[in-house]
């Protein structure tokens, strides 16, 4: 978090949007290939 706050502020909003997003499409990746649906 402190090497992010020196950047200007778009660009560390750009990043947590792209964060975000990855980590939506992981966890949508992980809950279609499991085969047990317990992943909430």
């Amino acid at each position: 978090v402190k090497a992010i706050s020196g950047l200007p502020n778009n660009a560390s909003v750009c990043f947590s949007m792209m964060l975000t997003a990855s980590l939506d499409l992981i966890v949508a990746y992980l809950w279609r290939v499991s085969p047990s649906k317990d992943i909430t």
